[in-house]
Formats: structure tokens, sequence, C-alpha cells
């Protein structure tokens, strides 16, 4: 079943005077409506008059909204073969981003290519909603980078990891490369020929994505370029109670258990306390401390060194 759905012709703004302008309006949102509604666009071009601004523009909005879209040539009867194809190679020269959807010649007078036009739009419906199976799509592109590599970007090649294609209305195929760049348009429509060259997608539009991983960036850039809320550590309570403790006050600390590492820690206290006070009160009485008469004999032994040699 299909449902067809005739738009109002987009007149010249000399046709009909100034009266015109609120139908004029009118008439382009009631398109502009259409075309976002439908699935297949019959764009309807006169080929006894030529291309006009009116059929370029409604074209920018077919390809703006990714419509499938069949290019109807009308009032073929008054044209010989060789205008014809004249007029093709005006369409294809001024509307390059349609190179996709077809031109098929009809006469509304006699109803020649009527039933062809038809036909693509089913067929152009058809490959809308086709489905590429991932593991054929991914070993097309090892068999295509192989022949032709993508570029050189800062110094390595540009390589496909996987493809894929989303599930979308619109063909959408996303491409996985090795680092971020942005390919030339010539690198695009290669990729898009090289999936046409197995799957045509007849007079459909395809949507080419690039994804790609960050560049690698070490822990401290990337926690100065986060926020505050990310450079928080979360820690269990208990873990971080233990680390606010000193060293030799830790869990593990002692091999002989808590009770016998905590009564080791009190007794070298207590033996580091006693030396300490003896020394500072050895000190006080006016007696060499024990760091001082280790120094004092190490510079007496290095004076009686000297002097045997």
């Amino acid at each position: 079943k299909m449902l067809f759905m005739d738009t109002a012709g987009i007149r010249k703004p000399q046709a009909g005077g100034a009266s015109r302008d609120d139908l004029d309006r009118a008439s382009v949102a009631a398109a502009r409506t259409a075309l976002g509604q439908c699935h297949v666009a019959l764009l309807l071009l006169d080929a006894s008059h030529g291309l006009t601004r009116a059929d370029l523009a409604i074209a920018g909005l077919l390809m703006d909204q990714a419509k499938s879209c069949v290019m109807l040539a009308n009032k073929a009867e008054l044209l010989d073969a060789r205008s014809r194809a004249a007029f093709s190679e005006q369409v294809r020269a001024k509307m390059p981003w349609l190179d996709f959807a077809p031109i098929v010649h009809t006469s509304a007078l006699t109803g020649a290519g009527v039933d062809e036009a038809l036909d693509t739009a089913l067929e152009a419906l058809a490959w809308r909603r086709a489905r590429v199976p991932k593991r054929t799509l991914n070993e097309l592109f090892s068999r295509a980078t192989s022949l032709r590599p993508l570029p050189m970007v800062r110094g390595a090649r540009l390589k496909v990891q996987y493809a894929t294609q989303h599930d979308t209305e619109t063909p959408t195929f996303a491409l996985r490369l090795n680092r971020e760049a942005s390919l030339h348009p010539n690198d695009t429509r290669w990729i898009e020929r090289t999936i046409r060259s197995h799957w045509p997608f007849i007079a459909t539009p395809l949507r080419i994505l690039f994804k790609a991983d960050p560049p690698h960036r070490s822990r401290r850039h990337a926690l100065a370029a986060a926020g505050p809320s990310e450079r928080v550590i979360k820690m269990p309570k208990r873990k971080w109670d233990e680390m606010q403790k000193p060293f030799w006050r830790r869990r593990g600390f002692a091999r002989g258990g808590a009770a016998e590492g905590s009564a080791r820690t009190a007794q070298g206290s207590a033996r580091f306390g006693s030396a300490r006070s003896r020394s500072v009160a050895a000190g006080s009485k006016g007696r060499p401390t024990d760091r001082q008469s280790r120094r004092r004999d190490q510079d007496g032994e290095g004076r009686r060194r000297r002097a045997a040699s």
C-alpha cells in the first residue's frame, strides 16, 4: 500500500504579483511538512524549461532531511534523445548532492515513464529499510583499505577498526578510526562508493559517521582537566580511618598480632624516650652527647690515617 502526498506548487515571485506572497509562503510550508513526513520523494522537474531556483531549493530540502529521491523529468514528449541527455547532464552538474537519485523521463500527457518511476520508488523504499551484516561490512573495508589505504594523519596511517550500521530509518554507517581526524570529502565519497559497490542503496542517501577514541593523556593531565567531583577518590571509611593512624599503629604492622604489636610499640617508645632523656640530661650537664662523641672519634681516626699515610 502506497500513500501519495501532492504538495502545492511553488510559484515564481513574478507570477501573480505581490498578492501571491502569503499563498506562496503557505505552499512552501506545506511542502516542507510533506517532505518531513515522506519516505521517498518524487521531485518533478520541467524538462522543457530547464532547472529553476525553486527546483534547487526543494532539492536542498531533500538532502537536508536525508530523504530518498527519484527525479522525474516531465514533458519528455517535447524533447528528443539528445535534448533528454543534455537535460540529465544539466541536472547532474547543478545538483551534485543528488548524484544517488535516478532521473526518469516521464510524460503526464502520454503516461510514459510513470510505471518506471513507481517501481523505482518502491525499490528505493526497500533499500531504505535494508540492513547490512556487520561481518560482511568489516570484511569489505578490510579488503578496500588494503588496496587503497586511508591518508596519514600526524605521522600515522588512519585505519578502520570496525564498521557498523545504525538501526535508523536513513541508512547510517559508523566507522571507528584509530585516531581522531577530519577526512577530506574525497575520502568520504570513496567510503560511500565502496559501500554502494556491494549494496547499491538505489535512490537513497547514506550518512557516514566517524568515531575515534580521544588521544591518550597522562593521569595528571586527566585529573587536572576533570571537575572537582571527578577528582574525589572514593574510599571506605574504615580504610580511611586506618590510613590516618601512624604507620606503627596500623593494623598488620606488627607480625605478632595487635596486642603484641601494641606492646612492642609501647616498649620501643619507652626506650626511645629514655635514651633521648639521657642524652638531653648529659648535654645539659656539659658532657658531650653520644652523637658528638662518635663524631669526635671519627675525626680523630681520620687524622691518624692521614698522618700515617
